[in-house]
C-alpha cells in the first residue's frame, strides 16, 4: 500500500452514498452470517495488518483525548442505562480465561469508589438491599445509602442516629474465600473509624419473620 493510500479518506457524502447502496436486501450479505472460521480468519488478517503497519487506523480519536465536559456528556447519556442480557454474555466470552492483575483490581476498585463519592446518579439495589430499604423506610429511620469509608470501602446503608453501617451479604457471593478476606478488611477499617456494624446474610433478610427494627434493637 502507498503512502497516498494510507492517508487518504473518503468524504462524508461518498461514505453515506456507499452506505445507502448497499442498504438492506441490496448488500450481498442480506439474511446471510459469516461462518466462525471466516470471522476468526478476518480477525488474524486485520490484526497481523495493524501490527504490520499494512493498515492504519482512521479512529478519530486517535492520538487525542476526551475533555472533561466531553467525558461528564458521555457519563450523563449513559447514566441508568442496562446492559442487556446478550451484551453481558458477549463480554463474558471475550474475558474467558482472562485475569486481571491484583494492581488492575485496586486501580478498578479504587476508581469505583471515587465515582460512586462523586457522582449522584442512579444505583440499582440488589433485592436484599430493596427489602431492607423498604423496612428502614416503614419504620422512619433515617438512612443514606452507598455511604463511602475511608476513601476504601462502599457501605450499603448508613444509620447517622446510630453512627451504624448495615451490610446485606448474599450468600453466594460472601462465602467466596477472596470475597470473605474483603470483608474481614472492611468490617477491620469500618470499627477502625468508630462504626457500629451489622452484617446480615442474605437468607436473613429473605424469612418472612425478617424484621430491620429487630436488628437494630440488637446493636
Amino acid at each position: 500500500m502507498t503512502a497516498l493510500a494510507k492517508h487518504w479518506h473518503l468524504s462524508g457524502d461518498t461514505k453515506k452514498r456507499q452506505s445507502l447502496a448497499k442498504l438492506g436486501q441490496k448488500n450481498p450479505m442480506y439474511g446471510k452470517q459469516q461462518s466462525e472460521e471466516a470471522n476468526k480468519k478476518r480477525s488474524v488478517t486485520l490484526r497481523d495488518g495493524y501490527a504490520s503497519g499494512k493498515y492504519i487506523s482512521v479512529c478519530a480519536m486517535k492520538g487525542r483525548q476526551h475533555t472533561e465536559e466531553s467525558k461528564r456528556k458521555t457519563s450523563n447519556s449513559l447514566m441508568g442505562h442496562l446492559v442487556s442480557d446478550k451484551s453481558k454474555l458477549k463480554n463474558s466470552f471475550n474475558h474467558l480465561g482472562k485475569k486481571h492483575t491484583i494492581k488492575t483490581k485496586r486501580l478498578m476498585s479504587k476508581k469505583r469508589i471515587e465515582y460512586m463519592i462523586n457522582h449522584s446518579g442512579p444505583y440499582v439495589n440488589t433485592s436484599i438491599e430493596r427489602k431492607v430499604k423498604s423496612q428502614l423506610s416503614k419504620n422512619n429511620i433515617r438512612f443514606i445509602q452507598q455511604w463511602p469509608i475511608d476513601n476504601k470501602f462502599i457501605c450499603d446503608f448508613f444509620v447517622p442516629d446510630l453512627n451504624l453501617i448495615i451490610e446485606c451479604d448474599g450468600d453466594y457471593w460472601h462465602n467466596k474465600p477472596n470475597v470473605e478476606i474483603r470483608d474481614n478488611n472492611k468490617n477491620e477499617t469500618i470499627y477502625k473509624q468508630g462504626y457500629n456494624l451489622i452484617r446480615i446474610p442474605e437468607h436473613i433478610i429473605n424469612m418472612d419473620s425478617f424484621k430491620i427494627i429487630d436488628m437494630i434493637g440488637e446493636c
